[in-house]
């Protein structure tokens, strides 16, 4: 899948929507995590969605819509990457 046809999959998803849900899914993990470790997490919902975001779109990330036909899902399921990586960097 090209540049353009994963900006085209995101905006046919609508982008607002899939960002907000996103973002949404990235705050309840930090919160998650927050309240499982019992210790502050410096980092931030929307850096996360726009990290996502920012991978898929470059191609860093290869999206299957045989296995996950929603791009939120898809990059939902991505978060708990990222916040791991950010954890242990």
């Amino acid at each position: 899948m090209d540049a353009e046809a994963r900006i085209a999959a995101l905006e046919s998803a609508g982008v607002e929507r899939v960002v907000l849900e996103v973002a949404e899914h990235a705050g309840r993990c930090l919160n998650r995590l927050r309240l499982g470790r019992a210790a502050a997490v410096d980092l931030d919902p929307e850096v996360l969605t726009q990290e996502a975001i920012e991978r898929f779109l470059d191609g860093r990330w290869t999206w299957d819509r045989e296995k996950e036909p929603s791009i939120a899902e898809f990059l939902k399921s991505r978060i708990r990457s990222l916040i791991s990586n950010a954890l242990t960097s």
